[in-house]
């Protein structure tokens, strides 16, 4: 967890302590994660196409528009994800403070 928990708010840390939150934020992902596999399971199972074009593209038909969407979408968060380096971020970051190691 984040190094980032306020140490002096007794209050906080009192109501809730770091040790639970730990405890709880494990189980907590897995779920999280079980739950995301199941329901993309679930997607391309009963029908990736119309179920596709259902969430991305806003129709009811079976063809590739949503499945393009969702797949440019997929390239969107994978290229955030390869820019979320300290080279792109930490320009940003020190428009809003100090940023160091």
């Amino acid at each position: 967890m984040s190094d980032l928990w306020p140490s002096k708010a007794k209050r906080l840390s009192a109501a809730y302590p770091i040790e639970a939150a730990r405890a709880i934020h494990l189980p907590v992902m897995f779920y999280f994660v079980g739950f995301i596999i199941v329901h993309v399971a679930l997607v391309l199972s009963t029908g990736a196409l119309r179920n596709l074009n259902h969430m991305y593209g806003g129709q009811d038909a079976v063809n590739w528009f949503g499945f393009w969407i969702f797949f440019l979408s997929l390239l969107a968060m994978a290229g955030a994800w390869f820019a979320a380096r300290p080279l792109i971020l930490a320009p940003i970051a020190s428009l809003f403070g100090k940023v160091g190691r």
